[in-house]
């Protein structure tokens, strides 16, 4: 059959949005608000002594570059329009599927033919 028309092939590692930030889009970065919101929390509670606020000062920066990380970080080297929580998500998704398929139906015990 004889295709009417061009043929469009787009790539793979298409994305389709503006990276603001670290390549981030602003829906990321909005995504970052509540580890941004909890690492302010931490700094806010009391005791206000020098070595609290010094392990309270870590703990901020710890969580703050841990999130930014997971954000930014892609696990698979060729495709870069996928995410860290996308891959983790395709391969649970994969564990969680049927993997055993077969070409007839499988009879129970006891059913006639």
């Amino acid at each position: 059959m004889a295709k009417k028309g061009k043929e469009f092939i787009f790539a793979d590692n298409v994305n389709a949005s503006y990276g603001a930030f670290f390549g981030l889009n602003l829906k990321d970065l909005a995504g970052l608000v509540p580890s941004f919101l909890l690492s302010l929390l931490v700094l806010a509670v009391p005791p206000y002594t020098v070595l609290f606020m010094g392990i309270k000062l870590f703990l901020f920066f710890f969580i703050n570059v841990a999130a930014i990380a997971i954000k930014v970080s892609r696990p698979v080297k060729y495709r870069n329009n996928i995410t860290l929580q996308q891959y983790l998500t395709f391969k649970k998704g994969y564990q969680n599927r049927q993997k055993r398929y077969y070409i007839r139906p499988v009879r129970k015990a006891g059913e006639a033919e």
